[in-house]
């Protein structure tokens, strides 16, 4: 899809995740932000590259992200990796730590599933 008619549709319908998720774009939400005022960034591929959509809000009863129209732009490949190696990094912290709640050894142990335990 454009650019320009993926924003007419969220202009029209709501610029929020429930109409941008009823589009044909592949999106992944970024909860993090440094821009004050601006909690994420949907990251929307559409056909003239990658668009950053920011937003302002999650309200769960109004289609949960709640995107601003006026902050988004076309993101470049530097940008790109900079989202990638944030992902990876936090995904290295989360292994380290659920891997250090699973190597815990406590007398209270959950039994999540038939093969994997979880220390409580």
């Amino acid at each position: 899809m454009k650019k320009e008619e993926l924003l007419r549709i969220l202009k029209e319908d709501g610029a929020n995740e429930a109409v941008l998720a009823n589009t044909d774009c592949e999106y992944t939400i970024r909860n993090e932000s440094t821009v004050p005022g601006i909690i994420g960034y949907a990251i929307i591929m559409v056909e003239e590259g990658v668009l950053s959509l920011p937003y302002v809000a999650v309200l769960p009863e109004d289609g949960y992200e709640q995107f601003s129209l006026d902050g988004v732009e076309l993101i470049d490949l530097d940008e790109i990796s900079s989202i990638i190696a944030d992902a990876e990094y936090m995904l290295k912290t989360l292994k380290e730590f659920y891997s250090k709640l699973l190597n815990k050894k406590t007398p209270d142990v959950i039994e999540t599933s038939p093969h994997e335990e979880i220390a409580r």
